[in-house]
């Protein structure tokens, strides 16, 4: 945990690669996201002493199984909406209507921001910067007050400063709205090296 960045790096190589010449079982517990989804073939992922949810890390981050999951792994906007008759309509973006299985009442929508697409002509989102990062560019927005940034790819279409568009939330997530916990959430991330081995 006191090491550099680089000197990390380095370390995680070597133990991977050991656990791989060796053939063996391992845990590694650890709080840095990243340090799991590079090292493990298994990730647990634990909140207030709960297992949230055990998989691979592809698919611990591309089918979250609760917000929390979501939320732990990557980015995430988070934007309330109404579940109705199996549709999720987002407030600040009355238009979007999202199918959900969740029950009605109200909900939020996560989903991360490689999967927002921006849509051309006049919309509820105004564009405050643009900052192109090599193959991909962030484009940051305010929604309804809230500071929203998508990272769109090189091919999509991007607007300027200034400009207003839409979004297509059609990826989001829809969670029922859950009472907040009366605990503190407490949460580490443990990682199990082989399927095979039990």
């Amino acid at each position: 945990g006191a090491l550099d960045a680089q000197v990390r790096k380095n370390l995680r190589v070597w133990l991977r690669e050991l656990h791989v010449r060796m053939g063996l079982t391992s845990v590694f517990v650890t709080h840095d996201q990243a340090e799991a989804m590079e090292m493990a073939d298994r990730v647990a992922v634990l909140s207030a002493g709960r297992i949230e949810q055990v998989d691979t890390p592809q698919r611990l981050y591309t089918g979250p199984a609760t917000p929390f999951v979501h939320e732990f792994l990557g980015e995430s906007l988070r934007l309330p909406c109404t579940v109705q008759g199996g549709q999720a309509r987002i407030e600040s973006l009355p238009s979007v209507s999202i199918p959900t299985l969740c029950p009605p009442g109200a909900g939020f929508a996560l989903i991360r921001p490689h999967e927002i697409s921006l849509l051309p002509g006049p919309g509820p989102a105004q564009v405050t910067s643009v900052y192109p990062t090599g193959p991909l560019t962030r484009v940051h927005l305010q929604l309804a007050g809230q500071d929203v940034e998508v990272l769109c790819q090189l091919a999509a279409w991007t607007p300027t400063v200034g400009e207003t568009c839409d979004l297509d939330l059609s990826q989001a997530r829809i969670y029922p709205l859950e009472p907040a916990p009366t605990r503190p959430s407490v949460w580490c991330c443990c990682t199990t090296m082989r399927d095979t081995d039990s």
